[in-house]
């Protein structure tokens, strides 16, 4: 609700919003959901975002100091 109100473009209520929050926490497997905080600036919640897949997908990413 904070963002939808800092950027000012959308309104929702409370109430819709909670609805699909509710459907993602009841799902099982939202204990390995990984969770990437919204509140830093572009280049730290992209850094952030690539960690979280290099750290969930590590077979994909090549590590460049072991070549």
């Amino acid at each position: 609700m904070r963002r939808i109100n800092v950027r000012g473009i959308d309104e929702e209520d409370a109430d819709f919003l909670e609805t699909p929050r509710s459907a993602y926490l009841d799902l099982p497997e939202f204990a390995d959901f990984v969770s990437i905080p919204d509140d830093g600036d572009f280049e730290t919640v992209q850094l952030a975002m690539r960690q979280a897949l290099v750290n969930a997908f590590p077979e994909f990413f090549v590590d460049a100091s072991a070549a």
